[in-house]
């Protein structure tokens, strides 16, 4: 995305009382994108278990 286009989609949503956000490293990111790529290819041979988390706030909440 240029900056200019940043600036459109901001001031749309401005005009439409919506908020913009984003999450660059989530299922789009690098390092979970090299994590299926190594996964499809085989390389840490067949998976038989996953975990995930998610974590928000802090400590302090």
């Amino acid at each position: 995305m240029r900056r200019d286009d940043a600036k459109k989609v901001i001031e749309l949503a401005q005009a439409k009382n919506l908020r913009v956000g984003d999450a660059p490293d989530t299922f789009l990111g690098g390092g979970l994108q090299t994590c299926r790529k190594l996964t499809d290819e085989g390389w840490i041979g067949t998976p038989f278990s996953a975990d995930a988390r998610i974590m928000m706030g802090n400590a302090a909440d």
